[in-house]
Order: structure tokens, then C-alpha cells, then sequence
């Protein structure tokens, strides 16, 4: 599992973005920079660019998102439970003591999030609204995809034309993305011009091998996705 976009909007608007080393408090013992990325090699006086910003945050999440999954096979995380716990651990640093390893039930979990709002000994008003956001993502349910809505089969190019799996993927493509496409069944331009979109959209989220406008397995894997879950 992999923080979805939604998730990653998130825990930018709490880390905020800095491209030069600083401390949010003096008694910290090292430096941040980027997306809230803190440790020893962060020095006094150093500068990065947006994008080593986000390449640090892609690193970065692998390291939360491990231990958000350690947790799977006890909990089986939605996506917005997965978003938001890997949101905390970025910002505690685990979810071990969360959870009390495992042990506690997700009510539990949701009511001791809000006990996480000091650093140091001080309570921090930014801490306290990033907990209320990420206890209400926890807690929202994800919308359950009807069952009677088809999903387009790959794999599908430019050149199709009165094709019924086409006619399926353009109305697959106004749903998830608002694409605006006429459902006309014709793979021309405008709808490969949508399939490259949903593929730039998601390309950090869910790691496309490659944006070419192909409706191929991969991709209709995260239309899925995205008509299911919303993200």
C-alpha cells in the first residue's frame, strides 16, 4: 500500500516547504529542510530545490509507510486509515506506541492520536490541528464503488474507434478526472490526452512505469483505484 494523493496533500500542508535548512525549535538537535526531512545529513546553511525537496519526501515515506504496514495483517488499513497514520508517523516518527504494537482497537487509536501535541513540553496549536485532521481522515469512510459501474478493459490506444470499451473508459475518465471527453467510443486525441493525465496525476502515487497514453493493465488498475477509493 502506498500514500495516495489525497494523503500526500495532507502531510505537505502540515510540513510546509523549505528549500533552507532551519530548526523549528533551538533545543533541536538537527536541522529540517524540504517536506519536514530532519536528520544528521541536514546542515547549518544548506539549500535544496523543490524538486530534491520532493525526492526527499518520496525517500522519506517509504521509511513511514513501512511501519504504518507492519500493522496491516492486524488491522487490513482502508486507504484513509493508511493516510493518515503514515501522516503521524512522518510527524512522530512511529506508530508503535499508537497502536500499543498492535494491541489497540481502532476507536482507541483515533482518541489517543489527539494526545499527540507537544514537542518538547509545550502544546503547539499546529500540532493540535494537523492531529484533528488526521483523526478525521481515520475515521471517514471510503465511498464504496457501485457494483454495477464497469470499469474499461485494457488495453485500449489511439486509433480505436466505435469501440464499446472505449465509450466505457471515457465516461470511466469524466468521473475520475472530470475529463470533459464525448462518449463516442473513439480513442482519438482528447481521450489519449486523458489517459496521459490520469497517468501524470497519479505518477508519484501510485509509480507508473512510464506516462504514454496507452489504457493499458497498469493503468486501469489505477482508474480502479481512484473510481473506488476516491483518491
Amino acid at each position: 500500500m502506498k500514500t495516495s494523493e489525497a494523503g500526500i496533500k495532507l502531510l505537505k500542508e502540515f510540513e510546509g516547504l523549505r528549500l533552507t535548512a532551519y530548526k523549528c525549535l533551538p533545543s533541536e538537535k538537527y536541522f529540517t529542510i524540504g517536506y519536514g526531512h530532519y536528520g544528521p545529513d541536514v546542515k547549518i546553511g544548506m539549500r535544496i530545490t523543490a524538486e530534491q525537496a520532493e525526492k526527499m519526501l518520496k525517500k522519506d515515506l517509504g521509511r513511514y509507510e513501512d511501519n504504518v504496514m507492519r500493522y496491516d495483517r492486524v488491522y487490513n488499513w482502508s486507504q484513509n486509515e493508511f493516510d493518515a497514520l503514515v501522516s503521524f508517523c512522518y510527524n512522530i516518527g512511529s506508530i508503535d506506541q499508537l497502536t500499543d504494537y498492535g494491541k489497540r482497537d481502532r476507536h482507541t487509536i483515533a482518541t489517543k492520536m489527539l494526545l499527540y501535541v507537544k514537542s518538547g513540553n509545550t502544546v503547539l496549536q499546529g500540532l493540535i490541528n494537523r492531529r484533528i485532521k488526521e483523526q478525521a481522515l481515520f475515521l471517514m469512510q471510503a465511498p464504496v464503488m457501485d457494483p454495477s459501474r464497469e470499469i474499461a478493459k485494457p488495453t485500449l490506444r489511439r486509433g480505436m474507434k466505435n469501440s464499446k470499451q472505449v465509450r466505457i473508459l471515457q465516461q470511466n475518465l469524466n468521473d475520475a478526472i472530470n475529463a470533459g471527453l464525448e462518449i463516442d467510443g473513439s480513442y482519438g486525441p482528447l481521450t489519449k490526452q486523458a489517459v496521459t493525465d490520469l497517468q501524470q496525476k497519479y505518477y508519484n502515487v501510485l509509480y507508473f512505469d512510464k506516462i504514454d497514453g496507452i489504457y493499458g493493465p497498469h493503468t486501469a488498475a489505477c482508474l480502479k483505484e481512484v473510481l473506488s477509493n476516491g483518491i
